[in-house]
């Protein structure tokens, strides 16, 4: 079990770094706003490049921290009901669904991005918003690479899920059992 869990922590370990190295991003996006900005509206002489270069920046950015949001736990949940079920309800509706939504979705986004890169690459795909006009398949084999990272961080995730699934339905049982032995013992102590 072992080696295993190595794959794991090194998955997430890359996933985390990678994200990282993304965030830095920000820094030549707002380099790439403020130039473009000045050459604009102080110049009057705009660049053709800085829309598209604005955009793939910004996918990276977004993009390659999707799997480190997951290994996190940070993505935006709406759990109204999910938070009212006991630990070990929502431990199983976890390995049960889990499977049927994230793979479900990760396999056709997966799927639908490689289609898209094999054709921006097939018919020399390029971005019709500027005069720049560059090729769209790096940011596409970007959107690739961070589906695969972000599936690869959903099975580490079910995995862990699951092997630790036991280990967590008993602590959530020792932890209901100390709360209940807390309470009797605040009443019996209230009720001298």
């Amino acid at each position: 079990m072992k080696f295993p869990a190595m794959i794991g922590r090194g998955i997430t370990f890359f996933n985390t770094k990678l994200a990282f190295v993304a965030s830095l991003l920000i820094f030549p996006l707002i380099a790439l706003i403020v130039v473009e900005v000045f050459r604009r509206y102080f110049l009057g002489n705009p660049s053709t490049f800085a829309f598209d270069l604005q955009w793939m920046i910004c996918g990276a950015l977004v993009f390659f921290g999707g799997a480190y949001a997951l290994a996190d736990n940070v993505h935006v949940r709406a759990d109204i009901l999910y938070n009212m079920l006991k630990k070990p309800w929502q431990i199983l509706i976890d390995i049960i669904l889990y499977p049927v939504f994230f793979f479900a979705f990760m396999f056709v986004m997966t799927h639908s991005t490689w289609e898209l890169l094999r054709n921006a690459w097939i018919h020399g795909e390029v971005s019709p918003y500027t005069t720049w006009r560059p090729a769209l398949w790096p940011s596409r084999l970007i959107l690739l690479i961070s589906m695969a990272l972000l599936t690869l961080q959903g099975v580490v995730k079910y995995i862990t899920l699951i092997a630790n699934a036991p280990k967590d339905i008993r602590a959530d049982k020792e932890a209901r059992q100390a709360k209940a032995l807390e309470k009797m013992q605040e009443v019996t102590a209230d009720g001298r």
